[in-house]
């Protein structure tokens, strides 16, 4: 698998890395979610305040968040010293991306991609998003459809034993998507 940029490697078609990109933006459109952002914004902080009148808005289990994503520069580790235009079985992609609420940095994530067949750009991913009141880990395979769906395998904090599914959706025109992930939340005797 050979990319053509010269400069830092650009992935072929399909190899853009997904990362979920959280920034606390309701589906249900509460105004919490406004102040949640400028808590982000006056505390340099990520903010997830608006998770408590998510859960009330989806029910005492459920919780639905909403992102913007701005991916990271695409980095290629190199395993085998093959190249970096060459990805090859066994070689990593890392990322750390910035998660936006309504423009603003709400939390951010951080993971890497193992490339496990080059030929079909298949890589299997994980990846940790951290927001201000805990973590929420994930996995997803990553190949060239630009829509994922993710499993949510485990949080801290607030989001201690949650499990549940997301979906990621990379643009076409730039280094932006979105990010939906539906959270329930299991045997939490502090929920």
């Amino acid at each position: 698998m050979r990319t053509t940029n010269r400069r830092l490697p650009r992935p072929p078609a399909g190899w853009i890395v997904v990362v979920v990109a959280i920034s606390a933006m309701a589906v249900s459109g509460s105004s919490t979610v406004g102040l949640a952002a400028q808590t982000a914004q006056s505390t340099n902080r990520p903010a997830d305040s608006a998770s408590a009148s998510i859960d009330r808005a989806l029910g005492h289990r459920g919780t639905r968040l909403h992102f913007d994503v701005r991916f990271s520069p695409f980095t290629l580790v190199d395993v085998d010293g093959s190249g970096p235009h060459n990805i090859t079985n066994g070689d990593e992609i890392v990322f750390h991306d910035r998660l936006l609420a309504h423009g603003r940095q709400a939390g951010d994530e951080g993971g890497s991609c193992v490339v496990v067949d080059s030929d079909a750009a298949l890589a299997n991913c994980t990846g940790v998003i951290r927001l201000a009141h805990g973590l929420i880990s994930y996995q997803f395979l990553n190949e060239p459809p630009p829509d994922k769906t993710l499993v949510v395998t485990g949080g801290t904090g607030r989001y201690l034993n949650v499990g549940g599914t997301g979906h990621l959706h990379e643009d076409a025109t730039g280094p932006t998507g979105t990010l939906t992930v539906s959270l329930v939340h299991g045997n939490d005797p502090e929920r």
